[in-house]
């Protein structure tokens, strides 16, 4: 489940802020508080911007009495609009909401925002879908983020509900954690070793960290053998190396050691030979 998000002096939840307010079409009198609140809330935030907009237009040079008259007017549409829930809010004594501290990155949920552990300056998001539920099953949801002054005895368990916000930081998480890891199975894929999984070395000691400079340093290694013959001090050395890159080569690629091999001795060979006859 996830709450909206919109500021509403230190608390907030989500909407637009140029959302219309509508009159609700629901039956408040058997609708559960979250659901009251799932539609309320966002007409808290219209009234608010309305009235916002109204103080605004009363201290500005530029307030005209025609703009204060439609700010009014927006301020009483609004107002209008929240009266069936602030109503039923009143009819039924109010009822427990729960609140998620926001103002520094993850915080704890809290029965209400005078808690102890807050500050004057602490923003709040209000999780809707709590609305209306006792401590008891706020915690079962809410789990190890659960406020223990607030919610005293909450266990150590995650809590299964989130703000939007939270949502999306997950989401952009997994999605950069996703980018990461495509990165590295990438990187992967370029890499070689040795057939038993060490360092590939070539024949002067050197590390060769990639199937490209493999199969190079391999077309060089046997090159220098065609032309230079199996008598030349460091043939040894190049055959050792051709054979250990043929190895991881065809470790690499799925496929015949021997096959590669002879395939590379071949193409070396030939290329050796129209350089002596150029």
């Amino acid at each position: 489940m996830a709450s909206s998000l919109v500021c509403y002096g230190l608390w907030c939840w989500r909407t637009s802020p140029r959302a219309a307010p509508r009159r609700t079409t629901m039956n408040l009198t058997t609708a559960t508080p979250a659901e009251i609140d799932a539609a309320w809330f966002p007409l808290m935030a219209a009234t608010q911007n309305a009235e916002t907009g109204l103080s605004v237009a009363r201290q500005s040079i530029h307030g005209t009495e025609a703009v204060i008259a439609r700010r009014e007017a927006a301020v009483a549409v609004a107002t209008a609009a929240e009266a069936p829930y602030r109503g039923e809010w009143d009819r039924r004594s109010g009822w427990t909401r729960t609140y998620l501290a926001i103002t520094n990155g993850k915080g704890h949920v809290h029965a209400s925002t005078s808690c102890s552990t807050c500050y004057v300056t602490t923003r709040f998001a209000v999780l809707a879908d709590l609305s209306g539920l006792d401590h008891d099953a706020v915690v079962n949801v809410i789990g190890e983020d659960a406020c223990t002054v607030c919610f005293p005895g909450a266990p150590v368990t995650p809590r299964t509900v989130f703000t939007a916000d939270e949502l999306r930081d997950r989401a952009e998480q997994a999605e950069r954690a996703a980018g990461l890891a495509a990165k590295r199975a990438k990187a992967a894929e370029k890499t070689i070793t040795a057939a038993d999984g060490s360092p590939l070395l070539d024949d002067e000691g050197r590390p060769v960290k990639t199937a490209v400079a493999a199969q190079r340093k391999l077309a060089e290694v046997l090159f220098d053998l065609a032309w230079y013959g199996e008598d030349h001090p460091y043939a040894v050395g190049w055959s050792a190396f051709a054979g250990r890159a043929a190895l991881a080569l065809a470790a690499k690629q799925g496929t015949d050691a021997r096959e590669l091999l002879t395939a590379a001795q071949a193409k070396a060979s030939k290329k050796a030979g129209k350089l002596r006859a150029a």
